[in-house]
């Protein structure tokens, strides 16, 4: 008799293992306007089959601006693309939230979101002018200008005419902070002064302003060595105002108020080193002199009641 062995082959295939879908649509984040931003990570996707397709979208939908519909596509360089570049934004410090949907080559699918802001700023333009001397004490104050993200801290410059401590930390839009200085001589010619400042946010994202003052600095060529030489003193009365010298001639007076308007008053002239003005005519308020003497032109700067 003949036996027969049977033989049972099996036949076992591996299974192909494939790590979870895993997407990354990037950090949240305040950029500065400046920035160039990048949404996704790095990577976007990983895990499952690779390749992989994206769709980005903006929530909440519809994305409405003042009642008008916006798309993604508005803001991004590319909603199919791993890494889009942000091309717009919605709106001063206002927050954006994208959604990523990422789909591997056997159609798993995953998504994640991201929440960004960006830091920026507007700047509303014009300066009031203000006529001064050289050595007067004035008032500056910031320009006009929003955004950012507060506190903020105003960089005033280092200047040396500024009175006061350089920088003004903590500032809310709640306050206008200003500084006085002293109007320094003009450069070469011009006669107008402008300070500028830097204010910077919280994100640390920076925006240069000027002054909200245009300062015209009139009478070039005053000499403070001479103001040294020079007295001036109000009766007190208020009627009358004598300028005199003990060393030097006084040729002439001019009389201005802080606006530049020149006033023509009766002056009288005691002898070679003294003129005494007539100021009851005047209303009550600040006052320049512009005093010519034989070595030059000095100003003062006084206070009718």
């Amino acid at each position: 008799m003949r036996s027969f062995k049977t033989w049972l082959i099996i036949l076992v295939f591996p299974l192909s293992a494939h790590a979870q879908l895993s997407v990354d649509a990037g950090k949240d984040s305040i950029y500065c306007h400046s920035d160039t931003v990048f949404l996704g990570g790095t990577p976007t996707a990983s895990g499952g089959v690779a390749p992989y397709s994206y769709s980005w979208d903006v929530l909440p939908k519809p994305f409405t601006i003042s009642g008008l519909p916006y798309f993604a596509s508005d803001f991004l360089s590319d909603t199919t693309a791993p890494n889009p570049k942000i091309i717009s934004f919605a709106g001063m410090n206002s927050f954006m939230t994208f959604t990523l949907t990422a789909t591997d080559s056997v159609g798993s699918t995953g998504s994640d979101t991201i929440t960004i802001s960006e830091s920026s700023w507007a700047i509303v333009p014009g300066q009031a002018q203000v006529n001064t001397f050289p050595g007067d004490t004035q008032e500056v104050n910031p320009g006009a200008f929003s955004g950012g993200f507060v506190p903020l801290v105003i960089d005033w410059g280092d200047s040396d005419s500024l009175l006061g401590p350089r920088y003004d930390s903590n500032y809310r839009y709640n306050y206008l902070p200003s500084r006085n200085v002293i109007i320094p001589q003009p450069a070469p010619g011009s006669n107008f002064k402008s300070y500028k400042m830097t204010v910077t946010d919280s994100i640390g994202c920076s925006i240069e302003i000027f002054s909200d003052q245009l300062f015209f600095i009139q009478n070039l060529g005053i000499s403070s060595s001479i103001g040294k030489l020079i007295e001036v003193q109000i009766d007190h009365g208020q009627k009358f105002v004598s300028i005199w010298s003990k060393s030097i001639k006084i040729s002439g007076i001019s009389v201005f108020s802080n606006t530049g308007l020149k006033y023509q008053i009766a002056q009288n002239r005691e002898h070679q080193k003294k003129i005494t003005l007539r100021t009851d005519g005047l209303p009550p308020g600040i006052y320049f002199l512009m005093i010519q003497t034989g070595k030059g032109i000095t100003s003062r700067k006084i206070l009718l009641r």
